[in-house]
C-alpha cells in the first residue's frame, strides 16, 4: 500500500509516501546527516554511506573534503545505516529511524581495517533535529494504527496527541474543527507529501478524507514555522 504524506502550516502529516516530490514542491521526508571521522578525528573523504529500508531503494551518498555526508528525502521508517571506505572497517548502526521532516544527526567513526570487517554500533543516541529551529511534533503512523485513538478511526483524531490541541465539533455532525493554541483552525495549512491541499477550503480537517491505514507519519508544527511549509491566507 502506497501511504501519503501531509503537512500542515500549523498541522503537518506524512502519510507513507515513497513517491518523490514533484519538481519545486517542498519534500515532507526526513533526512540523516552528519561527518565521517577516524578514530583521531580526522576527516574522511570519499566514504560510501548508505541507508537501506524495508520496500524502498537504498539511498546511498559520498562524504565530501570535509567528510560531511547527506542522505536526504528518506521515506518515514526505520533504516541501517552503513558506510565504508578503503583501509577501514565497515561501519554499521542499525535502527535509525527517520521521521517527517526531520533532520537527523548521526555522526560516523570509521575504524581502521579490511572492508570485509565489520563494526557495528547499537548506541541509542538520541535522534536529534539537527537544522532547524521549527517547533514540531512527530506522530508516527504504527501508533496512529496500533491505538484505538478514538471510535472514528479518522486521522484526524491524532492530532489530539499533541499539547495545545483543542476539538470542536459542528453541531450536528461529526465534523470536528482543531484550534492549535488558540489559533483559529482557517490560520492552517494542511499539505500532503508537500502539496498544499485545504488552504482554498478553510483548512478544515473533513476536507482530507483519509483512513489511518494511509498514513505513515504525522507531524504537528506547532510554532517557528519555516518557509517551506505553506500558510494559509486567513479566511474572513
Amino acid at each position: 500500500m502506497r501511504r501519503i504524506t501531509v503537512v500542515a502550516a500549523l498541522v503537518a502529516l506524512i502519510a507513507c509516501g515513497l513517491a518523490l516530490p514533484v519538481s519545486g514542491q517542498p519534500s515532507a521526508n526526513g533526512s540523516i546527516r552528519g561527518y565521517v571521522r577516524d578514530a583521531t578525528g580526522a576527516a574522511l573523504p570519499g566514504a560510501t554511506v548508505t541507508a537501506a529500508g524495508a520496500g524502498v531503494m537504498p539511498f546511498a551518498v559520498v562524504s565530501d573534503s570535509e567528510g560531511y555526508y547527506r542522505l536526504l528525502d528518506l521515506p518515514p521508517g526505520e533504516y541501517q545505516l552503513s558506510a565504508e571506505r578503503q583501509g577501514f572497517a565497515r561501519f554499521v548502526r542499525p535502527a535509525v529511524v527517520a521521521r517527517a521532516v526531520l533532520n537527523l544527526s548521526v555522526d560516523i567513526e570509521l575504524a581502521v581495517g579490511f572492508q570485509s570487517e565489520t563494526t557495528t554500533v547499537r548506541a541509542e543516541t538520541p535522534m536529534l533535529e539537527s537544522s532547524s529551529a521549527v517547533q514540531a511534533v512527530n506522530i508516527a503512523g504504527e501508533l496512529q494504527r496500533d491505538v484505538p485513538l478514538t471510535n472514528r478511526r479518522d486521522w484526524a483524531d491524532s492530532l489530539l496527541l499533541v499539547p495545545g490541541m483543542v476539538a470542536v465539533t459542528q453541531p450536528g455532525s461529526n465534523k470536528y474543527f482543531y484550534y492549535l493554541h488558540g489559533a483559529d483552525f482557517s490560520s492552517l495549512g494542511l499539505e500532503i507529501d508537500g502539496a498544499d491541499m485545504a488552504s482554498t477550503l478553510q483548512n478544515a480537517s473533513s476536507y482530507i478524507s483519509l483512513s489511518d491505514e494511509a498514513i505513515h507519519d504525522s507531524q504537528v508544527k506547532t510554532g517557528a514555522i519555516d518557509a517551506s511549509t505553506l500558510s494559509a491566507p486567513a479566511q474572513s
